[in-house]
């Protein structure tokens, strides 16, 4: 499984503590390996989720920064944006499922025990429930606008060289998210890149010799079949 890690020390400090005097290191783990996977397939679907869990180590930006966060140009809103990444949506949710299941009394310092089981008012659950909203909005806010941006890219091809062989080297200047092996399509047709060259140039095999590509419209799909948007999961 290629997901970023998050381990118990993600819990340690910051928005997402959880008392460490009340977790044990094992249980805390084996319950982020029960929720973190199914809540990100949840999320970006099936096929994104095979190519991310068949890619080890995970190396492509592409997921790097849907997972980490990035600061990217907005075109429908022309617009510098931020996004904060998914893992911070998973570090949320965990957080809240814990404090909910395990029964401890989340407070702004940590957690301790409710030890008052016939009250429902005294559970601790608040903090982290604010904090599980807080992401659900930046989910919807800020992780679902970052991959419409870039559910599909296209451009202008600047220039094509016949290879010999019915392969041509297409020139163009921004192949963001783009990588070898992706299927583009140039002029509705569908290609499979191979020799990238980041934002300069790759290589196609065509049907036939003597083709010119130079001007054609091309398009490619980094964030294919996501479901958007999945889930309003929002504890009131």
């Amino acid at each position: 499984m290629a997901l970023p890690s998050i381990t118990y020390l993600d819990f340690q400090s910051g928005l997402f503590r959880i008392s460490q005097a009340q977790v044990l290191r094992p249980d805390l783990e084996a319950f982020i390996a029960e929720k973190y996977a199914p809540f990100v397939r949840e999320i970006i679907g099936d096929p994104a989720y095979i190519e991310i869990k068949n890619e080890t180590p995970l190396v492509k930006q592409k997921w790097l920064d849907l997972f980490n966060g990035v600061d990217y140009f907005n075109t429908d809103e022309d617009a510098m944006r931020t996004h904060r990444g998914l893992k911070r949506v998973v570090l949320g949710s965990i957080c809240f499922y814990w404090v909910r299941d395990s029964g401890v009394v989340n407070t702004p310092v940590g957690n301790e025990r409710n030890k008052n089981g016939n009250s429902d008012s005294n559970w601790g659950g608040y903090f982290a429930r604010d904090r599980y909203n807080t992401v659900i909005q930046e989910l919807q806010d800020e992780v679902y606008p970052f991959i419409e941006n870039y559910e599909l890219l296209s451009g202008v091809v600047g220039s094509s060289i016949d290879l010999g062989g019915n392969a041509y080297t297409i020139n163009i200047s921004d192949t963001t998210y783009l990588y070898d092996g992706d299927v583009v399509k140039i002029n509705g047709i569908e290609y499979t890149v191979s020799n990238l060259i980041a934002d300069t140039s790759f290589d196609i095999v065509a049907s036939a010799t003597g083709l010119d590509f130079a001007g054609e419209l091309f398009s490619y799909e980094p964030y294919k079949d996501f479901p958007l948007p999945c889930i309003n999961a929002s504890v009131l």
